[in-house]
């Protein structure tokens, strides 16, 4: 572990935390900061990007095991006028989408502000004190005002695609059913109950708790600039390696959610994933690997493990562990650059925590 975690010259990352669990191991480790040539606390604060997507399903499917929600549902029946609805040509808006469809990504919808042209790397970083809530992202993309209105990607429930527009309806959906703000209900029904007491929705609160991992990103010039204060969307989690590690075995244990939708975590729809680049890392490639709020990964090794990566401006991250939690690894980076695939740190680590 101590050699997988060590960042390799030309590597673009400027620092990583991880905490691996493996039988008879509970392993923490850190490398960089690069930039400032300072330490890291392994268990440092980070955000956690688009794993916050797990936390939305587990809310969601409590909500199902409550009856309060049906899974097979259409969004439209919670959600009315949120999906504009198919026009008299058939060429815009929107058939029968179920919560199922947008919690295994199979609603065909359209990725969050489709049809504007991708953002500079200073545009990222000057924009990131920007705030919008549920109804503005989905109102933003469904409804521009400068372009013409998208439509259905593919027919709801025959393909699958990553598309973070689907969590969005997610959380509109939790607000709605349930009356209260998104950050109650994943505090009192996850955050409280785990005692996360280092995880928070800082929604518009854009600081950074100390200690915490440096976020950068590198604008047009070359220069990294410090991006870890930053605002975004209500659904944004701030965490430690160590209170994801807690989430994850929870969930995994079967302590959040009731047997009937603890199933709906490790299902993946019987659906070909559409982009053939993806979803290829499984038993069978370029089907659906992505199921209610994770995704599936089977190793070259064996192992078959599940969880989910994320990114905000500055930061790349990953959870993943095998079913029965018996191997675990939480790892996020410090970026500095905006996209890609996997860092290669964190590639090592997995394998390092699966492959043996």
């Amino acid at each position: 572990m101590a050699d997988a975690i060590k960042l390799k010259p030309g590597e673009p990352q400027a620092g990583v935390i991880a905490h691996i669990v493996e039988p008879g191991l509970d392993w923490w480790g850190s490398d960089g900061d690069r930039h400032t040539g300072g330490p890291i606390w392994p268990d440092s604060a980070y955000r956690i990007g688009s794993v916050d997507k797990t936390f939305s399903a587990v809310v969601v499917l409590q909500l199902a095991g409550e009856h309060r929600i049906e899974l097979d549902r259409p969004v439209q029946d919670y959600l009315p006028g949120a999906l504009p609805p198919h026009s008299v040509d058939g060429r815009s808006g929107f058939g029968p989408v179920t919560v199922r469809h947008l919690l295994t990504m199979t609603s065909g919808l359209p990725e969050i502000d489709a049809g504007l042209p991708p953002a500079t790397p200073d545009e990222l970083i000057d924009g990131r004190f920007a705030y919008r809530d549920f109804d503005q992202i989905i109102n933003d993309t469904l409804r521009p005002r400068d372009r013409p209105w998208p439509g259905e990607v593919f027919p709801p429930g025959t393909q699958q695609e990553y598309n973070t527009l689907n969590y969005r309806f997610i959380g509109a959906l939790i607000e709605r059913v349930t009356g209260h703000s998104f950050a109650q209900e994943v505090q009192s029904r996850i955050l409280r109950p785990l005692r996360l007491d280092r995880t928070f929705l800082p929604e518009r609160d854009a600081r950074m708790p100390w200690p915490h991992l440096v976020g950068y990103a590198r604008n047009s010039r070359g220069d990294l600039v410090d991006v870890s204060v930053q605002r975004g969307e209500p659904n944004f989690i701030t965490s430690t390696p160590s209170d994801v590690q807690r989430f994850f075995a929870a969930l995994f244990r079967g302590e959040l959610l009731a047997p009937a939708q603890q199933v709906e975590l490790f299902t993946t729809p019987d659906v070909p994933y559409r982009d053939k680049r993806n979803c290829i890392v499984v038993t069978r490639p370029g089907w659906a690997c992505f199921s209610a709020g994770l995704v599936r990964v089977d190793l070259p090794g064996g192992h078959t493990i599940w969880g989910k990566s994320g990114s905000n401006l500055g930061y790349t991250g990953a959870a993943f562990a095998t079913r029965d939690f018996s191997r675990s690894v939480v790892v996020d980076t410090s970026n500095s650059d905006h996209s890609g695939p996997p860092p290669a740190v964190t590639i090592r680590l997995l394998e390092a925590a699966f492959e043996n």
